[in-house]
């Protein structure tokens, strides 16, 4: 029998209490934190998928309620066949989608508008894995079976489709400045090409 489950293989209602005080702890404290919500309702489905097949039916109307309760009304998405790890911090409110597959790492930060999912590829779904200690910036997107490794940061708009060693920091390509409004200048030309003068 492995360590917080009962004797018929189920899992103990004293093990999910334990993960829900490290969220809240993990969220400051804050039990009103939109990401502590959404995470709790997340630990909820996930361990009550682990029931016994009667239970789990019983428990499937409330968790399928508060799910869309999380996903209409704080904008965080989190489905419970994603696998995510202990001590998660969602920092901001949403809108924030992890979808079925990907997998997060213990004490990872994400932020709003980030998105975590999988592509099809011939049928077969593919979804990212974040290490440990990944903290992903404002409107990150990690889409594919791509890896980021162990303590990565990936920055603000970053989109996210290879690899990502750990430890690494990755940004998105700095903008830059097409034309600048002066005094008797216009602007360009729709039908010039881009980059021309």
């Amino acid at each position: 029998m492995d360590e917080g489950e009962t004797q018929d293989g189920a899992p103990r209602v004293g093990d999910l209490w334990a993960q829900l005080v490290e969220d809240y702890r993990r969220h400051e404290g804050d039990w009103g934190a939109a990401g502590f919500r959404a995470l709790a309702i997340y630990r909820f489905g996930v361990w009550s998928q682990r029931q016994k097949t009667p239970v789990k039916r019983v428990l499937r109307i409330p968790w399928t309620f508060l799910y869309r309760f999380s996903r209409n009304t704080y904008g965080i998405d989190l489905h419970h066949e994603a696998r995510i790890g202990r001590r998660v911090r969602f920092a901001t409110h949403g809108p924030i989608v992890v979808m079925p597959g990907s997998t997060v790492g213990e004490d990872c930060v994400i932020r709003h508008s980030v998105t975590i999912g999988g592509i099809l590829r011939g049928g077969a779904a593919e979804a990212p894995v974040l290490g440990r200690r990944v903290e992903l910036g404002v409107g990150a997107t990690i889409v594919g079976r791509v890896h980021v490794g162990d303590d990565a940061r990936i920055g603000p708009n970053t989109a996210i489709t290879r690899d990502v060693p750990e430890g690494a920091v990755v940004v998105a390509s700095a903008p830059r400045t097409i034309y600048t409004r002066t005094e008797g200048a216009a602007a360009p030309s729709s039908d010039a090409e881009p980059g021309g003068t």
